[in-house]
């Protein structure tokens, strides 16, 4: 003889509380342009059963260099949601490159005993901005000079070239 039960659907439904929880971590990544296209793994399953939705609050556009907090909750049909958070760290760990002029003479103006001329270097960096400082006197005297370019990015990476 076989005894039925009535069996509701949510009776043998698997709840959030009663799965693993969600714990929080973290992503690192190297940045690859200002905003870094990260592509963050899904939460999850909530139950057994049916479609989950899963969303999250993580910028469209792309992360900046730094950490991101993003959330993410999936819900299933019956409303049951489980959430996660996550750290997005995009880091930049290179350097800018930069570019020195080619070496140049320049003629010494005989009332000052020197030349005047700016320097004009370039300088790239994938993740963001830079600034370009040089070690340059105001007046080059007579002779050789060498001067160190430094860029500098917004993550505070340096890289030198040395022109004369």
């Amino acid at each position: 003889m076989h005894l039925m039960l009535p069996l509701r659907f949510r009776d043998w439904q698997i709840r959030p509380s009663e799965t693993s929880a969600c714990t929080r971590w973290s992503q690192h990544v190297e940045c690859d342009g200002p905003l870094t296209n990260v592509i963050l793994p899904g939460v999850g399953a909530v139950t057994g059963c049916g479609p989950v939705q899963t969303t999250d609050d993580a910028p469209a556009a792309g992360f900046p260099v730094g950490t991101t907090v993003v959330t993410a909750t999936s819900t299933d049909v019956a409303g049951d949601s489980l959430q996660c958070i996550r750290d997005v760290v995009v880091a930049d760990t290179t350097p800018p490159q930069v570019t020195c002029p080619a070496s140049m003479s320049l003629m010494a103006d005989p009332l000052n005993c020197g030349a005047s001329h700016t320097i004009t270097a370039t300088a790239l960096d994938t993740c963001g901005g830079t600034t370009i400082a040089d070690d340059a006197p105001a007046l080059f005297p007579p002779g050789l000079t060498n001067v160190t370019v430094t860029a500098t990015d917004d993550s505070g990476l340096t890289a030198s070239c040395v022109t004369s």
